[in-house]
């Protein structure tokens, strides 16, 4: 018999400070607001006009009406395992983070779930010399090995990145991070990742799906910022418009802090990487041994790229409001291990490493220093849930569109959920644009 998950469900927008518009002491006014609901978990017992439904041993939940904003004076601490989500899936709950500090600080125990699902979480700008976060996770503990996961979520307007993550396994699915900045910690406006230690002993990995990356900016990683030793994939998903001024990699950094052993792997398939900048260093798409300042002998940081499209990126120079304005075509800095039925704007920078040298070199249809065609507007192109991650269409004339001609692929569907590709009945074979979307 299934057991009942244990829930407790918000029901005012008031917290634990009183206000002119909540006068009632939170203790005694018999509601549930979000931060009495953490510390209701956190104590493991109904209080603060919080009661428990379901069963002891189920999973814990706590629900969060579609309706109002929630808003949080100081930072809501999970150790344990929960799920906050909207009380209606697919329709967002909105959260509206403290001023200045982390909306959810994440430090699990063990090794547990916490889940994030039909969330907009909004901090208070992303331009505040406050170092505040959407989702700060901090996974060094013993039993290592615990999971976050983001799902149908929008974070944006914080002021260092939406989702910093260190030593966790990070799931960031349906999702959008949007104009965020990190521009005083580590890099990565979007994502901060982290592992320590060496290949052989990663048990953190992440993983990006059906998401969009944009609009952020940071000084270095403007999108993402990966500094592991593990294997992250990035899969129908669009990373765009992020900059990273003074530092490397607009759309993503990939760089290691883990010495002779490094190796991490980055795989990116079915995705569009685009129209982001970068102010001092090549690679304004993606950067490549970022740390190689710091471990140059020891960087060995492997991408491989399928079905994707990273073009129309560029050395850029910085406005004051945020935005950028593009000098020179730079797409990728640094070694590219496997470019399979991909399209590479610009190979400048890029080094293609071929079977003589451990990679998978060019495969299938692989088109570099061409016109990718892609509509530089991000739009909404439907999707699951209320809010749908935007996207870069490719124009009519694309060399993009049924590019790609093969016998199966596991990618079925794009970042809208659309089905990819035209089957070819008779021969068996389907072909398919690259990028992450699909043409009707």
């Amino acid at each position: 018999m299934e057991t009942e998950a244990r829930t407790l469900v918000v029901d005012t927008t008031c917290g634990l400070e009183t206000s002119e518009s909540c006068p009632d002491d939170p203790a005694t006014d018999g509601h549930c607001g979000l931060e009495e609901a953490v510390r209701a978990l956190g104590d493991l017992k109904s209080e603060y006009g919080c009661v428990w439904s379901g069963s002891i041993g189920g999973d814990a939940s706590i629900v969060v009406p579609n309706s109002g904003v929630f808003r949080v004076r100081s930072t809501l601490h999970l150790v344990t395992a929960v799920t906050i989500r909207s009380a209606v899936p697919g329709s967002l709950a909105t959260i509206r983070g403290p001023d200045e500090s982390d909306l959810f600080g994440v430090a699990p125990r063990l090794p547990v779930a916490i889940n994030f699902q039909d969330l907009h979480l909004i901090g208070a700008g992303r331009a505040l010399a406050t170092q505040s976060s959407g989702i700060a996770i901090s996974g060094e503990t013993p039993d290592a090995g615990a999971t976050v996961n983001v799902t149908r979520s929008w974070i944006e307007q914080f002021s260092n990145g939406a989702i910093v993550a260190t030593d966790v396994n990070l799931n960031v699915v349906d999702s959008t991070l949007g104009d965020n900045n990190n521009d005083y910690g580590d890099g990565g406006g979007g994502i901060f990742f982290d592992t320590n230690g060496d290949a052989a002993s990663q048990i953190d990995f992440l993983t990006v799906s059906n998401s969009s990356i944009v609009r952020n900016h940071s000084t270095k990683g403007g999108g993402i910022h990966i500094q592991s030793s593990s294997t992250s994939r990035i899969t129908n998903s669009t990373i765009s418009d992020n900059l990273t001024d003074g530092g490397h990699g607009g759309g993503i950094s990939f760089a290691n802090n883990a010495g002779p052993l490094a190796d991490g792997v980055l795989r990116i398939v079915g995705s569009t990487i685009a129209f982001n900048g970068s102010t001092t260093f090549p690679g304004a798409g993606i950067a490549v041994g970022a740390n190689q300042d710091l471990f140059p002998e020891n960087v060995n940081n492997r991408i491989y790229l399928g079905g994707s499209v990273i073009a129309a990126n560029c050395m850029a120079r910085a406005n004051p409001d945020g935005t950028f304005v593009c000098i020179a075509p730079s797409d990728f800095s640094g070694d590219l291990y496997g470019l399979q039925d991909s399209l590479l704007g610009s190979s400048d920078s890029t080094t293609l490493v071929g079977p003589d040298r451990g990679g998978d070199g060019l495969s299938g249809v692989a088109r570099t220093d061409v016109d990718p065609g892609l509509d530089p507007a991000l739009t909404d192109q439907g999707g699951v849930g209320e809010h749908h991650p935007p996207v870069h269409l490719l124009e009519g004339t694309s060399v993009a569109i049924d590019a790609a001609t093969v016998l199966e692929t596991e990618n079925t569907f794009d970042q809208t959920h659309r089905l990819r590709g035209t089957a070819h009945t008779l021969q068996k074979l389907q072909t398919f644009d690259l990028g992450a979307v699909e043409m009707p």
